[in-house]
Formats: structure tokens, sequence, C-alpha cells
């Protein structure tokens, strides 16, 4: 066949009598072009058909245009258009040939025939997406010294790379386990340095540190010598290593006679700074002192005793070498200076700053940043105050210092101070890793900043939810902040929403109230009414709304759970007590609301009393509630209560949802969100059909899926738990083969539990919801995305 732009497909299967049949097409198709393996997979599924007879050799030709083509089954289709692809038992040696929608160029070896052409692959049942779900914490930040437009950043678990100074990032290679990026070498931008081991292709692939001929888990820190590429020293918080190979084997250094008990870095760490002008002077701040060598950690030399009873930060300039070391005394912080290696020092007492760290960068020599707190914060005088750590610039060698306030927003409160890196070529330029806009950069050192996350997908997303009565748009919350979606989940849009002054986040629905979501935490909510594009602040934490006109709030009160209304404006009280044993209760949350005439409430509380006078420890209880609001007048009922003691007992009261398309059908389970598993074989399912007035327990849960080497006995289950919003049925579950890994499925039940399968996501579960409108589009939430079916997942 000769025809312009229109490819052969031939395919010839030789089946040896010898044989007995036809061959394994998964396992005799050889893939010889970069992702094309499908070819021979589907080039194999539309000959089958056409082999009779055992060691008949058969011929298929199937003519198409040049173009991409996507086969499911013998289905292909491009875009909306779609051809199908027949073929029927025919003689032994004929020709079958049908015209479908085009295909890529491509050769692949099938058994003893060779396909030319090529289909790819079925299209998979989860699509994936997280365009513009930007953010997250980034722990380091660095920035390449020969090549200032090339940066990585790292959040502990992936590793991101920019070539425009930070403008765009992407995920790059493949980071260790439990690892996270820490060095750069300062020659070749492919050779990185991890926490546990070292990659020299950019991170495709890792060769374990070694120390001692063993395994090696703990560097924090890697600092290079200035004059030789293969010497490297590494610290932890107790401990420092040196390796003259480039980083692959590893040695302890020691302290000498000056043993760790004398040098005291078990309890409070150390700090280590290398001279860049001699890669055998290094500095070691301890909790006892600073100590020196100049012959590479051979021995060690005490050159300024400690200021007080903590580890001083130790900072080196790399332009003069001039030595820094902050005091750490709360009540009159200082900052001593060193121009000849430590012999003599000069001390600028009573400095505004308490410094947790010192960065220095460009070429100013008396400037330098700090990080750390106001010496006149009340935090240093009181616990119940939270430190307000602040970015800072002095000008003058440390003696005054100006704070950069605008990046107070984003700074962290803990006391490991942020990653700052800086640019070699324009002093003005700053990086850095931030608690959870992932990077900001500053071109004009650091008293403005702007984000650039673009491609960082690190946001550490926790929550989903779907905007009640508009198919297809979703909120997503996470360290971040909130992203909104208008299709689908495709692309996300950031809500530059005032998060740092509310605290924890809380999404609050409920599906008969179009268009409305409330964020709460901190003692105060945010309200959206049109979708999310604008806000209001509602000042008290809403944890519960049901539908009418206007719809009913309900929030916690100082005194119990109060009800408005009149749209959030006020709240009167409404329940100030649980019914139940005595002890303390607290009001965990309102687990789901029954509408109706009245509304009925399913709130949680526990807390913590002595179950049992002859155990000294006291033990937790929990208890689900049916409140009943009638006129104002809450009637309570106890729906199901927990008890765990010490070595006994167990948890009872798991999640509990009521049905949207049967407000009379509920359920609960004893998997409790965030806490706790069970295994299928262990699931005990409570369900009512008439409202909450009546109970049936359900357990002996079958697994009927397809999966080999899973059974009931398994298959572990978590939460959150949803009811199908079309069929009250059908439910689900989190679920995967072992409870020490995230789960990576979703256990469904079409028989209302008696019965389950599984349908695998492949990554790590969050959270998920199923869209009101179709139950076959289901969303996924994970740490860095979202993934999305329209088939039910199948």
């Amino acid at each position: 066949m000769t025809v312009t732009n229109i490819l052969t497909l031939s395919v010839v299967l030789a089946l040896a009598t010898s044989c007995g049949g036809l061959p394994d097409s998964k396992t005799s198709a050889t893939n010889t072009r970069n992702s094309d393996a499908e070819t021979a997979k589907k080039a194999v599924s539309l000959a089958t058909p056409l082999v009779t007879t055992s060691g008949a050799v058969s011929t298929t030709e199937i003519s198409v245009a040049t173009g991409t083509a996507v086969a499911t089954d013998t289905l292909v289709t491009k875009g909306s258009s779609a051809g199908t692809a027949t073929a029927t038992a025919i003689p032994a040696g004929s020709v079958a040939t049908a015209t479908i929608s085009s295909v890529s160029t491509a050769v692949s070896t099938i058994s003893t025939g060779t396909a030319t052409g090529a289909t790819s692959s079925s299209t998979p049942p989860w699509t994936f997406s997280n365009k513009g779900l930007y953010g997250g914490s980034i722990s380091k930040i660095l920035v390449h010294p020969k090549s200032p437009n090339l940066l990585f950043a790292s959040n502990g678990r992936d590793f991101f790379e920019s070539s425009d100074r930070g403008a765009t990032w992407a995920a790059t290679g493949f980071p260790p386990p439990n690892s996270r990026l820490i060095a750069i070498d300062p020659v070749d931008p492919k050779v990185l340095y991890s926490t546990s081991s070292k990659s020299t292709d950019g991170g495709m692939t890792w060769i374990s540190y070694k120390l001692d001929g063993a395994s090696w888990l703990s560097a924090l820190e890697i600092f290079f010598s200035p004059n030789n590429p293969q010497t490297l020293y590494a610290k932890n918080h107790q401990t420092i290593y040196k390796s003259t190979d480039g980083g692959l084997n590893w040695a302890t250094i020691s302290f000498g006679a000056l043993n760790v008990s004398n040098v005291n870095v078990v309890d409070t760490g150390l700090n280590l700074v290398v001279d860049p002008q001699n890669d055998e002077t290094l500095y070691a701040s301890t909790q006892t002192g600073v100590f020196k060598t100049v012959d590479g950690g051979g021995s060690w030399k005490l050159i300024k005793s400690s200021f007080d009873s903590y580890v001083q930060p130790i900072a080196l300039n790399p332009a003069t070498s001039q030595l820094y070391i902050a005091s750490w005394d709360a009540t009159s912080p200082s900052l001593a200076r060193s121009i000849d290696g430590g012999a003599t020092w000069k001390t600028t007492p009573a400095i505004s700053v308490l410094l947790y760290q010192i960065y220095f960068g460009g070429t100013a020599s008396h400037t330098l940043y700090g990080y750390g707190i106001d010496a006149s914060d009340p935090s240093l005088t009181t616990s119940a105050v939270e430190p307000k750590t602040k970015l800072y610039l002095s000008t003058d060698d440390g003696v005054s210092w100006q704070a950069l306030t605008e990046i107070q927003h984003y700074a962290t409160s803990s006391w490991e101070a942020p990653s700052l890196a800086f640019d070699p070529q324009d002093a003005k330029r700053l990086y850095l890793g931030a608690e959870d806009r992932a990077v900001l950069t500053s071109s004009d050192g650091g008293f403005n900043w702007v984000t650039s996350n673009q491609g960082i997908t690190a946001a550490d997303l926790d929550t989903l939810v779907p905007v009640p009565g508009e198919s297809g748009h979703l909120l997503v919350s996470g360290l971040s902040g909130v992203f909104r979606s208008i299709d689908s989940g495709a692309s996300w849009t950031f809500l530059d929403l005032p998060f740092k002054a509310i605290g924890t986040k809380e999404f609050k629905y409920h599906p008969a109230v179009n268009s409305t979501v409330f964020v709460s935490g901190g003692g105060v909510s945010l309200k959206t009414v049109d979708g999310g594009l604008t806000w209001s602040t509602i000042e008290r934490s809403v944890i519960g709304i049901a539908p009418g006109t206007p719809p009913t709030l309900y929030a916690l009160l100082p005194d119990g759970l109060g009800k408005s209304e009149n749209g959030g404006a006020s709240f009167t009280p409404f329940l100030t007590s649980i019914i139940g044993t005595t002890g303390l209760k607290d009001f965990g949350d309102i687990v789901a609301i029954q509408p109706g005439a009245p509304n009925t409430l399913y709130v949680r509380a526990g807390g913590w009393e002595n179950l049992d006078q002859a155990n000294p420890f006291y033990d937790a209880f929990g208890e689900i509630v049916a409140v009943t609001d009638n006129n104002n007048s809450a009637q309570q009922t106890s729906v199901c209560r927990e008890e765990m003691r010490p070595g006994s007992g167990s948890w009872a009261c798991g999640p509990l949802a009521v049905s949207i398309s049967n407000s009379n059908s509920l359920y609960f389970t004893n998997v409790l969100r965030g806490l706790y598993f069970t295994l299928l074989s262990s699931l005990k399912l409570n369900r009512s059909i008439d409202g909450g007035q009546s109970w049936q327990s359900t357990t002996g849960a079958k697994y009927n899926g397809q999966e080999s080497g899973l059974s009931a006995d398994t298959i572990y289950l978590g939460p959150p738990f949803v009811i199908d919003p079309q069929t009250s049925s059908t439910l689900y579950l989190t679920a995967g083969d072992s409870y020490l890994l995230p789960f990576d499925h979703l256990a469904r039940s079409l028989d209302s539990g008696a019965s389950w399968d599984l349908l695998k996501v492949g990554r790590p579960i969050v959270d998920f919801v199923i869209d009101a409108s179709d139950s076959k589009s289901i969303y996924v939430l994970s740490t860095n995305g979202v993934y999305h079916t329209i088939s039910g997942g199948n």
C-alpha cells in the first residue's frame, strides 16, 4: 500500500504448533522505540480474532493516516473523532483491512513478526492535575555559584529545579526516600547532595553515603572545600564528618582530647562553618563555646567560651573571612566579631535582636542578615505568647538591625531558621524558602518580596470540597491556603485569604445550600456565597450549616454551641452540655446534619475520665449524640459511645454520614478520621433507614474484587467515609494493603457494606469527594494534586 501520508500496520503472527496456541501478547512484544510498548500489545489484540487454527498464520493490515491515536480494545479515537477497527475470523493466510484514525510511526517487534505504526495505550481511568496548586514549605533553596539562573529547592519530599532565576519551577529527578536536598556541587550542577545520598545525574539516581562502611542517613548540612573538590565536610546536630572522595565515604571527626562530655553537643547540637580561604580551617560552635581546627579536624582548640548555656549561631563572611557569633541571652543579646580567626573578639552588647541564624551574601563586607525575634518580644518572658520571628538586616557589622517586616506573614515561628540564598552576581537578589508559599524573591535586598512558586507543587494539600450546586467547581486547602477550580480540577487559582490570622483551616458546607462554603478556624470563619469569588468574615467558628432561607448556622461559643438564623450576624446559645457520663466533655465537631423539620445534628463530643477506679490512668471516651433542633430546644439522644482504656477497649464510633439522596439513610463505622483504621473483615457498619430512630449493625464484610493476593483479612480501610450522592446503598472508604503506608485505593460497596471491591488510584489519598450530579465523577486529593475520573474509577 503506497499512498501519501498513509502508513500500513502489518502484523504477522507465526504460531508454532509446539506452542499449543497463541503466544502471550503482553510478554512476547519487544519495544524498539520509546513510548511504544503498547504498540505491540494493541497490534496483537487486533490480530488475535483472525487466528482460527493453532499453527496458522494470519496477517492484518490497518491503513492509518499520520498522527496519534488512542485505542481502547478495538476502538480508536483522536479528539472527538472515532473509528472502529474490525477484524473477523477468516481463513488462514487471508488479509483483513480497516481504516481508522491516525497513529504515529514506530517499530515494535511482536513474536516472529513486525508491526509498523503505533497506537497509544488505553485511556486511563484517572487523570491528574496540579496546575496552579503551587506552594508549600521549602526547607532548602540553593543557587548555583557559577550559574545564577539555576536554582534548586527541596521540601523534604520532592526536589524542584528552576533555570530562570525562580520564575518557573519543575519537579526534578527521583528523591531518595526520607531525604531532602541540602547541597549542590559548586562546579557541576548535576551533582546533588541530600541528607542521605549523592546524585551525579541531576537527581535521577542516587548513591547512599557510607560511614565507616555502613549506610548513613543523618547529614543536615554539607560544606565544600574551596580548593579541593573531593574534600567535603558535613554535620548533624551532634557530629562532624569528613569525606575525601567527593562525598561517597565519610569518617567521623573527633574532638580529640576535648571529648563529647567537654564539648557539649549531645543535647544542644552544634553549628559549623568552613573558612572559604583555607579548607583545613573549620569553626564549630557548641554549648561549651567556639572551637577551631587548622588541620581539617585533626586537632581542636577552644577560642571563645560560650556566652551562655546555648549553642550560639556562628557565621563567616565569605568575602572577608570575618567570624561572627551571637548570644542567646534573652535579657541582653549580643554579637561578637573576630577579624583574626578568633584570636581576638570585639563584642557589641545589647543588640536589638535575639538571633537564631546569621546569613551572608554578596560582596558587601559589613552587610549581614539575621533571623530571630526582637529583644523586646513578650514571648521571651512568657510562653503564652507566640514569638514573632522575622528576617533582619544590618549594614554596620551587626551593631544595629532593621526588621524586614514585609515577610513576617510568611516567616516560620519554629526555632529552625528558614533557608536564605543569594544571587552570586546580584547582591540585592535574595531567595527565601517560605513556610507556605514555597519561594519568595526579593530584588532590593529584602525590603520587598514576591512569590516565585510557579511549578512548585508541594502545597501539602489536606482538604477537598465541592462547591454545592456548581458541578466541576472545587475548593482545596493546604499549607499554602485555599485554591479554587472551575474546570473539574484541570487548573487552580490561589485565593489570597488571610489564613495566617485564622489558623487551622476547616471547610463546612451543605449540599443543598448552593454556592455557600465556610472556612473556619482560630475562632472565626470566612464565608462565600458565590463559590469562592468573594469572602466575608464571621466572628465565630462555624461548624455546621443546614438548609433554609437563610441557612441555619451552628458555631462554637465560649460555653457551648450557638445558632444563627440571620446569616451569622449573631448567634444565640443553643447547646451547653452533652448527655452521657460525668467528666470533662468537649465539643469536637458537628459530623453531619440531617435536614428536616426539625434539623437533627450529629455532634461528636469526648473527653477523659477515670472509668476504672482500680486503674490510675484516665480513659479516653467519645460519643456521637443526635441533637434535635426543635424551636431552639435541643433534644439529645446518644447514638454511639466509645471507650479506650489503657491496654483494652476499642473505638466504635467512626465517621457518620447522611445520604444526600435519602436523608433517612444514615451510616457510621468503626473507622476514625485520621486516627484509626480497620481490616475489612473487622469492619463494623451501623445503618439506619428511618432517620436514626433505629440502627442495625453489620459485620463480616466480604471482598469481591479482582486484585490477586488480597482478601478481607489483608485489606485495611480508613477514612473518609462517603455515601454516593445518588444511591444511598453505595459506600466508599479509602483502602490499602498495609496500615504502615498511605492508602492508595478507594474501597467501594454497592450493597450497603455487605461486600466491597477496590478502585486503584495509585497515589496516597488525602481526601475525596463525589460529584452530586454525577456519581461517576470522583475527585481524589493527594498531597500534591487532584485525580479525577468520569468512569467511577473503573
